[in-house]
């Protein structure tokens, strides 16, 4: 139901991005023009859980939580009708969440 391709834009105080993710069953793959994704998520309904890998793979570009070359956040959301809501926060500090939004594609 959910499996497929997702753009989706992030964002945290005083800056965001855009990406796209790929999600099939429990896996969720994806990146931007910066880092990849990878992960594993859990569906209960139309709500989800997770924790994903971020891998950067640029180094001239930088997260939207600052310079960071390798980092996890844990991934709380819904999916309804197609659109993604959701809200990460990076693991181990006091950084503000991430605010996220998708829209389904293929």
């Amino acid at each position: 139901m959910f499996d497929g391709m997702w753009t989706v834009n992030f964002s945290v105080p005083g800056d965001a991005g855009h990406g796209v993710v790929v999600i099939s069953g429990d896996t969720l793959l994806g990146g931007d023009s910066g880092y990849y994704y990878a992960g594993k998520v859990v569906f209960s309904g139309s709500k989800f859980q997770g924790e994903l890998e971020i891998i950067q793979h640029s180094a001239q570009l930088t997260s939207v939580f600052g310079k960071l070359s390798q980092f996890k956040i844990s991934i709380t959301g819904e999916i309804v009708e197609g659109q993604l809501t959701a809200k990460a926060n990076l693991l181990g500090t006091q950084a503000p969440p991430m605010s996220i939004t998708g829209k389904k594609v293929v």
